[in-house]
């Protein structure tokens, strides 16, 4: 019973996710699933982004390759390594906790891990972090069972998924555990030259022919991942210089309310003798590695949310048992009644939204919704928030009065899940939530106007999702082309940016002098167009037609005409992500 407890809490991530708003265009996600249509095209060596250098090792592209070969390929099965690795990641998580904590201390950092928003947003994302956090967390339990080949196997698949992000967390925690308890027989048992082995092996079956095969390419990522980014430098470096301690405090505010129990947690566990040693010292070695590089991004210290959970889960699991200090049982007692109250507001505030985004509404009851302001995909408005509050009152008086500890603690719990659901459906703009239906629609009509995605012309396209959705992992074409295939007896079908559309239309003799032709589809719909956006125009042939750009004032001016061609499965979009987002070169 507990094992499927761990089991559904390991997969309510990945059902957030799937749930939410996501694009292809948010986080380069785009870039890594290029990678994948790479592979598939032939370049499994090295996965390149339309001939640019992939900026990680290839093993997470390669596991969704596979997977897009048996599956198909579509905007699931690229983020299915990230899906299967959270539901990994948290039995690998319960089973650390039994090692060196208790079950019931495991169950509930399950829990607190589990509902984090970090792991409901990472579970659905085609990124490589919750790969990499499998890895570092099976190579420190097969450190804490004794394994010393496991532990070196594992940080090897680690470097192979995302480089030194892989390879320096479980080796600097390790570091911290081994030097505190000051186990020099424990270093003997761990074997460091043959873990040299073992890593550099890994890493050479698949360098050394890539480099053989491939050394610009590879050379181009070397200096991307391990010069640019970790040092800030260079046409990759992150925006803004961020203090040494940017992560640490970050990595607190992230885990809150739990991190407010880490101190406590720290002072039970810091001893080295103790058998939870090794979770701070992951936390303490894991944070230590990202103190200095100037390359500082959030989810960077994803891979010790694990500990951290699993920490706080000891002191939630002594409290439940009466061992907690006084002060301590007062702040847990407030503090959970507070979260069973979110959670009666949360249940009542997604969980009709939610149902609202997965089951298509009849036309009348959207007109009803829209004629009292609330609508789909947008912020309710603020009287509902009055409505719900006044409805939860008799949930948080029943708590108050009536529940035990145990049961406050679940209703917390179910809160910070309900929450991460209600932030997910609730606060994605229309925008957001509405972009990626809508390049779907956008990729569907282009591939069928010009009678097949191969044949759709690419031109100055340096964002993901469209030329994704049309399979396509070639170089674009630039502006000397479009102008002869402007000029050619036979039509094109040309998606472009709509920004360069606008230019070209403001300049005499564009489009070979047969004039600007009208926009047949674009790749938004909501909102007016802006540069970023996509575009389809037909252009050369003997009946082009000649029209200015549409106009971008508000009230849907510039909608294109509605498509006629089949449309592709839809997929939300990620929430707060910017539209339109694009590649350097």
């Amino acid at each position: 019973m507990r094992l499927l407890a761990v089991l559904l809490l390991s997969v309510w991530p990945a059902v957030v996710g799937m749930l939410s708003p996501h694009d292809l265009e948010a986080n380069d996600q785009g870039r890594a699933a290029m990678y994948v249509l790479g592979a598939l095209n032939g370049d499994w060596l090295v996965p390149t982004d339309r001939g640019e250098a992939p900026s990680k090792p290839p093993l997470q592209t390669w596991l969704a390759a596979l997977a897009a070969e048996k599956l198909g390929l579509d905007e699931y099965t690229v983020r299915l390594p990230s899906v299967v690795a959270t539901v990994l990641l948290g039995l690998v998580a319960y089973a650390i906790g039994r090692r060196l904590l208790d079950p019931d201390s495991a169950l509930i950092g399950v829990a607190l891990f589990a509902t984090l928003w970090s792991t409901a947003k990472l579970s659905f994302f085609v990124r490589f972090d919750m790969l990499v956090s499998l890895w570092v967390a099976l190579a420190l339990y097969a450190y804490a069972l004794g394994h010393p080949l496991g532990f070196w196997f594992c940080v090897g698949l680690g470097t192979l998924t995302k480089g030194p992000a892989g390879l320096g967390p479980p080796i600097a925690a390790v570091a911290v555990d081994l030097v505190a308890r000051r186990d020099l027989q424990g270093l003997r048992a761990l074997k460091p030259l043959l873990g040299i082995g073992v890593v550099t092996g890994l890493v050479a079956l698949w360098v050394v022919p890539a480099y053989f095969f491939h050394p610009a390419q590879m050379s181009e990522m070397v200096r991307f991942h391990l010069v640019d980014q970790l040092t800030n430098s260079g046409t990759h470096a992150t925006a803004g210089a961020r203090p040494f301690w940017f992560l640490v405090v970050f990595y607190f505010l992230r885990l809150l309310p739990w991190s407010l129990l880490l101190p406590e947690a720290f002072r039970r566990h810091c001893r080295p003798t103790a058998p939870a040693f090794l979770l701070v010292a992951w936390i303490v070695g894991g944070l230590f590695v990202y103190l200095f590089p100037p390359s500082k991004r959030p989810d960077h210290v994803f891979a010790m949310y694990v500990p951290g959970a699993l920490l706080a889960g000891s002191v939630l699991a002594d409290w439940l048992k009466g061992n907690a200090p006084p002060v301590l049982r007062r702040l847990l007692d407030g503090g959970t009644r507070l979260w069973a109250f979110g959670a009666g507001v949360f249940a009542l505030f997604a969980l009709p939204l939610a149902w609202m985004q997965l089951a298509p509404l009849p036309q009348a009851w959207r007109q009803a919704l829209q004629s009292v302001g609330l609508q789909t995909f947008s912020r309710p408005p603020f009287w509902v928030f009055a409505v719900l509050l006044l409805v939860s009152l008799p949930l948080w008086h029943a708590f108050q009065r009536h529940a035990s500890s145990r049961a406050r603690l679940v209703a917390a719990l179910g809160a910070q899940a309900l929450a991460c659901l209600a932030y997910a459906q609730v606060l994605a703009p229309p925008a957001v939530a509405a972009r990626g239906p809508a390049a779907r629609r956008f990729a569907a009509e282009a591939a069928e106007r010009a009678g097949g995605p191969d044949r759709v012309v690419l031109c100055e396209v340096r964002s993901w999702e469209v030329p994704f959705l049309l399979h396509r992992n070639d170089r674009w074409v630039d502006v000397e082309e479009l102008e002869r295939r402007s000029a050619a007896p036979t039509p094109s079908w040309v998606v472009l940016p709509y920004g360069l559309y606008t230019r070209l239309a403001a300049q005499p003799g564009a489009f070979a002098g047969r004039g600007t032709p009208p926009v047949v589809a674009q790749g938004v719909d909501f909102r007016p167009l802006e540069d970023g956006d996509l575009v389809l125009v037909e252009v050369g042939g003997p009946g082009a037609g000649s029209a200015g750009p549409p106009p971008t004032g508000p009230g849907g001016e510039g909608e294109p005409p509605p498509s006629e061609g089949p449309g592709l499965p839809s997929s939300p979009a990620e929430p707060g992500a910017e539209s339109g987002g694009g590649m350097s070169v």
